[in-house]
């Protein structure tokens, strides 16, 4: 019977099936629908001309227009320099350290402290809302102190807490250095720095290192105090701007690669006063150290390690077996602020330091991390500045001093005056109102003999400079 059954439904479906076929034959189906046309797209952008500005190119990166305005970035020691052009740069890690140095001036090194803090990659992603406060990393920040001054050992565990309350997913290592003997103040602070450097690059988080940092390591993981590539250098007495860790990162590219032949990169300018700067974004290269916030590489720190100076080490840093022709990077707009009256210098050059502050100069951050630097490469920058300084009109001293522009004839370019030899340079710079210090054969932030700075009532770039023919035999294109 369940057979029976089986072949009547069998036969029910084959009736169906015909009965559908058989309507299907009466149906008009209508014709497919005809291919979509080809796209047409349009003609690619013409190419713009390569830049011809020296420190003030600013480009997007989708399509290099100049007059853009970006943000920037940091980097990771394995990211190829092509990831700078790209935006794609990382911001400061674990690869980096953060070593602030200091002795004796509690008040000056709890205020830089605080400015380390807010300019943190760590709380400036919690800001921006990016992660949360108890996984954000970044920089360990190992803070070296010579002596056992009980003021400022108060501020750094008071510091430490704080950041373990707010930020503890980041290291925080006291160093403690036993001063040493000296003639002067100038040779405890080369020892100290020798100890401060040799600790981040050589023993943090390794064989070799401090108990605490041990304990930081383990707290944290190895990974939060791995072995560092590049360490920002900072003292006491100097205020870190709120975009300083952002100008590192994303420098650190061009700092790294040894194509672009650089010595370290400088967040500090010697003619950064407010009437010799406008714009927050520029950069430059230079052939002199200036110090005051630099961020350097472990393959510098082992090739200076071993014929550290007894004193004066930074003189010694820019004599030619040091510096070996290297270059160093640095903003228009300085990344530091030098806010001490008294010191181991006794605040030598007071006049020009007390006058440079990022706030007076800029109030805005820049953001780093989205910027094209790529014409900081050393072809493409002298390449740009010998055809600046061609088209360069000629100023006498006194019309540049004035911010007298009528000699130069319309427009807004940057204008050049020439002060003949090196041994003239202090002379010119006086009369200009500029920094005359020269140290090795450089002037301050010079780059081949240039010294570039803003004067007059519209900030008018103006090249000081060397005779053309002396500048252009020196350049790299």
């Amino acid at each position: 019977s369940q057979k029976a059954t089986l072949s009547q439904r069998m036969q029910g479906l084959d009736g169906d099936l015909q009965s559908i076929v058989a309507r299907a034959g009466r149906l008009v189906v209508p014709p497919p629908p005809p291919p979509p046309a080809a796209l047409t797209l349009p003609p690619p952008p013409p190419r713009l001309p390569p830049p011809q500005t020296v420190v003030t190119r600013t480009t997007t990166i989708t399509n290099k227009d100049p007059k853009a305005s970006l943000p920037s970035s940091a980097i990771a020691p394995e990211a190829p320099a092509a990831l700078m052009a790209a935006g794609l740069v990382p911001a400061l890690g674990p690869e980096t350290a953060v070593v602030m140095i200091c002795f004796q001036r509690a008040e000056y090194l709890e205020r830089a402290l605080k400015a380390v803090k807010r300019a943190h990659p760590a709380s400036v992603a919690v800001a921006r809302g990016e992660v949360a406060s108890g996984l954000a990393t970044g920089p360990p920040i190992l803070i070296s102190q010579d002596g056992t001054h009980g003021g400022v050992s108060k501020v750094i565990s008071e510091f430490k807490t704080s950041m373990a309350r707010e930020l503890p997913s980041v290291a925080v290592v006291h160093l403690r250095h036993s001063q040493g003997r000296g003639e002067t103040g100038y040779h405890l602070l080369a020892q100290h720095y020798k100890f401060a450097l040799g600790n981040a690059f050589e023993h943090t988080g390794g064989q070799g290192a401090t108990p605490e940092a041990q304990k930081e390591a383990q707290r944290l993981g190895a990974s939060q105090l791995a072995r560092v590539t590049r360490v920002v250098v900072l003292e006491e007495d100097l205020e870190v701007s709120p975009d300083a860790f952002e100008f590192f990162a994303a420098t650190a590219p061009l700092l790294e690669d040894p194509k672009e032949n650089l010595l370290c990169v400088s967040a500090w300018n010697d003619n950064g006063q407010a009437s010799h700067v406008s714009d927050p974004a520029a950069v430059y290269r230079s052939s002199f150290f200036p110090g005051l916030g630099w961020m350097l590489t472990r393959e510098v720190w082992l090739e200076l390690a071993p014929k550290w100076p007894k004193a004066y080490w930074d003189d010694w840093l820019r004599e030619p077996p040091q510096q070996k022709g290297r270059e160093v990077l640095r903003p228009e707009v300085c990344r530091t602020y030098h806010f001490a009256t008294k010191g181991v210098s006794n605040n030598q050059f007071s006049s020009f330091l007390t006058d440079i502050s990022p706030a007076k100069a800029s109030p805005e951050s820049v953001k780093w991390r989205t910027r094209d630097l790529s014409f900081l490469k050393r072809r493409a920058y002298d390449a740009g500045l010998r055809a600046e300084l061609s088209a360069a009109p000629l100023v006498s001293v006194d019309d540049a001093r004035k911010g007298n522009w009528q000699s130069a004839g319309p427009g807004a370019g940057a204008v050049r005056v020439d002060y003949g030899s090196a041994r003239n340079f202090e002379r010119v710079a006086q009369r200009l109102g500029i920094m005359d210090n020269v140290k090795a054969g450089c002037p301050r932030v010079a780059y081949h003999g240039v010294v570039t700075v803003r004067l007059g009532p519209d900030k008018r770039k103006v090249h000081v400079a060397l005779p053309l023919q002396d500048v252009f035999k020196t350049l790299y294109a």
